[in-house]
Parts: structure tokens; C-alpha cells; sequence
């Protein structure tokens, strides 16, 4: 029975590394893509514009060993993404808020250059028809 026992877990155990070590999360410029399975893949991608809220789950071996569960909340479809034993997660969370403030930032210089844009139009064409 201990024999038995021991196989089960030591089954576990690797079935959950390979688990960890083949899912990949990538973060660009615009969205995060989250990369999972050993056997059956998936892919999450989650646009940056559409995230509301990242929270973040340390346990103490976490702390120990230095990883911890991210939770991303969207208004996308898949409404949340959760990260489990990702490495670095403060690393991750500020990368993320950079990437987001950087967005955001492009965001506003398109949307004021687009409205630049309107304005002269709407002067050129006022001042071609008097």
C-alpha cells in the first residue's frame, strides 16, 4: 500500500513539472498569450487595452522559492486568465504595468493626432469654400 502510494505521488509529481514546464506566458507591446498543456495545448491571448485588474496569490513556499498564482481580469471573452506558480511575479506585474502605461501612452498620441488631423481638415475645408 505505501509502495503504492509512493508511485502515485511521485506520478503526480512529475506530471505537474512537465504541466509547469511547457506552459509559456508572453507579453508584447499588446496583448499577453498564454501557452499551456503537456498533451493538449491551448492558447489564451489577452489584449492589454482589456484588462481590468491583475492579482496576484503568494503562498509561503511562493516566497521561498520565488513564484506565486497571477489572476488577469478582462472584458475580453475569456473574462480571466490565471497564471499558476509563475516565476518572478512582481518581475511579471511591473512589466505588465509598463507595458500597459506604454499602450496607453500610444493610445492618446493616436487619438490626438487623429483629432489634430480632423481639426485641420475641417479648417482646410472651410477656408477652400469662402
Amino acid at each position: 500500500m505505501l509502495f503504492r502510494s509512493a508511485i502515485v505521488l511521485i506520478a503526480r509529481v512529475v506530471l505537474d513539472y512537465l504541466h509547469w514546464r511547457n506552459d509559456c506566458v508572453v507579453l508584447t507591446n499588446r496583448r499577453i498569450i498564454k501557452f499551456e498543456g503537456f498533451f493538449n495545448r491551448s492558447m489564451i491571448d489577452s489584449p492589454l487595452d482589456k484588462i481590468n485588474d491583475v492579482a496576484m496569490t503568494q503562498t509561503v513556499m511562493g516566497r521561498l522559492f520565488g513564484y506565486a498564482d497571477i489572476k488577469i481580469l478582462t472584458a475580453a471573452e475569456t473574462g480571466s486568465q490565471i497564471m499558476r506558480h509563475l516565476a518572478n511575479p512582481i518581475g511579471f506585474k511591473r512589466a505588465l504595468a509598463e507595458a500597459r502605461s506604454r499602450d496607453a501612452k500610444m493610445l492618446t498620441n493616436a487619438m490626438i493626432a487623429a483629432v489634430g488631423d480632423a481639426v485641420d481638415d475641417a479648417v482646410n475645408d472651410k477656408s477652400s469654400t469662402q
